[in-house]
């Protein structure tokens, strides 16, 4: 399924459109010029390949990640989707198109703990879905992980709530509010 960057892109939650088409698939493929465009293919594990739907385009069809799935694949493999500044801004940008709940429920069924931190971190510090974020607060999380994996490998503050050494500030995270 098309996802990743370009599943944000289609869902209008970046304005940023993506040079590669990013496409989820369980088996390694190398990446594909076509039509001048860039097929680049993301394996991902038959337990994490969910959560698309079929579009059409032009009468074309294809399948790609849905709003929820997009979010959630974007809080695991940040680095195809422009890094966590640019989850967190999908995040808020479709904020009213999101079912929460749903975006919870599919990150849990990823299976990478360390996405239901991001999360809880960013509807925290976005203002958003105050009973998600503070009940993934209230998990015991073991261990420290980076909050961007992306980001500099060097520790700017801590969230214990959420178990994440922060890389990158919050105003460098929102400074696209201003």
């Amino acid at each position: 399924y098309i996802g990743f960057w370009t599943a944000m892109s289609h869902w209008g939650m970046t304005e940023q459109i993506p040079l590669t088409i990013f496409v989820a698939t369980t088996k390694r493929k190398r990446p594909v010029e076509y039509g001048g465009q860039t097929f680049r293919f993301i394996t991902i594990s038959k337990a994490k390949f969910f959560g698309f739907i079929e579009e059409a385009i032009d009468g074309q069809t294809f399948r790609i990640s849905t709003r929820e799935k997009t979010i959630a694949d974007a809080l695991v493999f940040p680095r195809y989707c422009g890094g966590m500044s640019e989850v967190i801004r999908a995040m808020w940008t479709s904020r009213k198109d999101l079912n929460w709940r749903r975006v919870l429920h599919t990150t849990k069924q990823m299976g990478v703990e360390v996405a239901l931190r991001r999360l809880g971190f960013i509807l925290r510090l976005l203002r958003l879905e105050p009973a998600i974020s503070n009940s993934l607060a209230r998990r015991r999380w073991y261990g420290l992980r980076f909050f961007d994996p992306c980001g500099p490998k060097k520790a700017l503050a801590y969230s214990k709530d959420f178990g994440l050494i922060l890389n990158l500030t919050a105003a460098k995270l929102t400074s696209w509010r201003r």
